[in-house]
């Protein structure tokens, strides 16, 4: 499915009866990382997944990212929209949530926040 990197990391999982993947970033997201892991990313959406699946963006370590890399994620979820049911970010930082929201923004995506695995948890099985 995925190719192993360093940031980010991602990983098929389940959570209340939905599939989910998983992206867990690092402190700091470069234009490199985000290139390559998007054109990884593109393709399997494009082979593995019938169905739309639930992103969960991980990024209680990030502290930032580059420009550059934003864009790349943005223009990527615009080509992989009609493969995505919804998008949780996890961040307790101001900073990350204003990118999600210009990511948000741009791609014509609702991104909804929640600050801890533990809140995600919940509000999925609410959802």
């Amino acid at each position: 499915m995925f190719k192993k990197t360093n940031n980010p990391i991602a990983e098929r999982i389940v959570i209340n009866g939905k599939e989910c993947i998983r992206f867990t970033f690092n402190e700091v997201l470069t234009s490199l990382e985000a290139a390559s892991f998007v054109t990884e990313w593109k393709r399997s959406f494009e082979e593995d997944f019938d169905e739309k699946v639930t992103i969960i963006w991980q990024c209680l370590d990030m502290k930032n990212d580059k420009t550059e890399a934003r864009l790349i994620f943005q223009n990527a979820l615009k080509d992989v929209k009609d493969k995505i049911e919804t998008i949780w970010l996890v961040t307790d930082s101001i900073l990350i949530q204003a990118e999600a929201e210009i990511i948000s923004f741009f791609a014509s995506y609702k991104i909804h926040l929640v600050k801890s695995e533990e809140e995600l948890l919940s509000q999925m099985s609410v959802a």
